[in-house]
């Protein structure tokens, strides 16, 4: 099963993201996000590359909002695992 959905276009999905992965789970995806309308992203929110460790995709209006939760979310996350040591 693809990790990216292929529902996009038909606006029932809204944002996709994977935390980890390679070039080759991505690059369908990412030419179906584009074609739909998506900005997909690498996960500090610059464009996309094949060699992000990361992708962000999600409708124009979502993506802002979408990468700083992420960032959010990864510094909780360190934050947590730095005091749990």
């Amino acid at each position: 099963m693809s990790p990216w959905p292929t529902r996009r276009p038909s606006g029932k999905i809204d944002a996709n993201f994977m935390l980890s992965n390679n070039p080759w789970d991505t690059a369908a995806g990412v030419v179906i996000a584009c074609e739909a309308g998506a900005t997909v992203l690498d996960l500090d929110g610059s464009p996309h590359s094949m060699t992000a460790r990361a992708t962000i995709a999600a409708s124009p209006k979502l993506i802002a909002d979408l990468v700083e939760l992420i960032a959010e979310a990864r510094e909780a996350a360190i934050h947590s695992q730095r005091t749990a040591e």
